[in-house]
């Protein structure tokens, strides 16, 4: 995750644009996304091997043939499913985390220069030629 992008203002520096309040609001949904995921997968990884593996190697060593191989297909069923859910768990934490674009584009308004020239000129007096 991009997090090396995310810098404190340092003291005695002119404050950029870089380093704007919603700079600072992005910086803060970076590091929170990629804390609240980190802490996902491990509490999923530390729940899969409670739950499934300490029981399935105790499975294992009082198994036949074939009871190897339902271990076996339901261990990569498992493997698979935890790597679909970490997957789908990355990629909403790095969606949240991306900036985001502005509400809405401004639209520029044209003037015509020559009728705002023409206002602003002032025009000389009328001289009697005679």
């Amino acid at each position: 995750m991009p997090i090396a992008n995310c810098q404190l203002k340092k003291p005695g520096r002119p404050h950029s644009n870089r380093q704007s309040a919603i700079g600072n609001r992005q910086c803060a949904a970076r590091i929170w996304t990629t804390l609240v995921f980190a802490l996902t997968a491990i509490a999923v990884v530390l729940l899969v091997c409670l739950e499934f593996l300490r029981p399935a190697v105790d499975a294992w060593n009082h198994a036949d043939t074939h009871g190897r191989k339902m271990l076996a297909a339901v261990a990569m069923l498992l493997a698979g499913v935890l790597l679909f859910f970490l997957l789908v768990m990355s990629w909403l934490a790095i969606r949240f985390a991306r900036p985001r674009k502005p509400a809405g584009k401004t639209v520029t308004k044209y003037i015509d220069a020559w009728t705002e020239s023409g206002k602003r000129m002032k025009t000389p007096p009328q001289e009697d030629e005679q």
